[in-house]
């Protein structure tokens, strides 16, 4: 709810007649107690004491609606703040308040680099309506090629979010894809370590029997040599004496031969 103050209007009033542009130097942001939104702001109001003012800004752009109507935008970015404000005036280069504006609180907060936490754009349009505006004020940009600049800045915004948009949803997109092939290749590596652990404690288990078979058949080759060995010992003794009873024998028989012969030699 903005009115025009009496300071204002005389002002307004003076400077048609005297044929001089009225010039808007700078907005006032500041917080006042005890604003009533329910009712009008008076118009005999003067700039707020300092201690409630907030911020004194130039306008960043100004145009005109038509020829009773002109427009003050003032555009503040995440770099500035912390207040909160209420109240809102226009003032001009003779430091007269020409228009204020009363409102529900706003806040404005700038970055933070220490927490991280972004601070947010503000824009704040006022609008003064009165007989002959754009002539006094000297403005020559239409709101409309202002509002159309708007327009497209908006909408290069909006392409700029949608392009973020879609960058950010294919590289979550590309992130899930990854972290699904990571987690198959962990469930992948994690059987076969199973696998290859169970397969080297079998090789170790075969190689404990390996190595104990080896050893039976060890000891059962040491024991059919040493059967060997004394069984050839047996078959040579054996031999030996078969032999030594056959020398005997055949002596015997010599013997034998030799006394039938000398009997046989007796009786002739």
């Amino acid at each position: 709810m903005a009115v025009i103050t009496i300071a204002g209007e005389q002002l307004i009033a003076q400077k048609q007649q005297a044929e001089q542009p009225l010039e808007i130097a700078e907005f006032i942001l500041a917080y006042v107690p005890g604003i009533d939104l329910s009712v009008p702001p008076v118009r005999n109001q003067v700039i707020p004491p300092s201690n409630q003012i907030r911020l004194r800004m130039a306008p960043t752009r100004s145009a005109y609606v038509n020829a009773n109507e002109v427009v003050y935008s003032l555009i503040l970015d995440n770099t500035v703040g912390n207040f909160d404000f209420n109240w809102l005036g226009l003032v001009s280069e003779e430091r007269v308040l020409v228009s204020a504006n009363h409102m529900v609180v706003q806040s404005k907060r700038k970055n933070n680099e220490l927490t991280g936490e972004e601070g947010n754009n503000l824009t704040r349009n006022f609008l003064m309506k009165f007989s002959g505006a754009q002539a006094i004020t000297n403005l020559t940009i239409s709101a409309e090629t202002w509002q159309f600049n708007y327009a497209e800045k908006l909408n290069e915004m909006d392409q700029l979010l949608v392009s973020l948009t879609t960058g950010l949803l294919s590289t979550q997109k590309n992130l899930v894809e990854l972290s699904h092939e990571n987690m198959v290749l962990s469930e992948f590596n994690r059987e076969s370590t199973t696998q290859l652990n169970q397969l080297r404690a079998e090789v170790g288990a075969n190689k404990q029997l390996l190595v104990e078979h080896k050893t039976d058949m060890e000891i059962q080759h040491n024991l059919m040599v040493d059967d060997r060995h004394e069984m050839d010992i047996t078959l040579t003794a054996t031999v030996i004496e078969t032999q030594s009873q056959t020398i005997q024998n055949d002596f015997e028989i010599m013997k034998l031969s030799e006394k039938i012969r000398k009997v046989e030699k007796q009786h002739e």
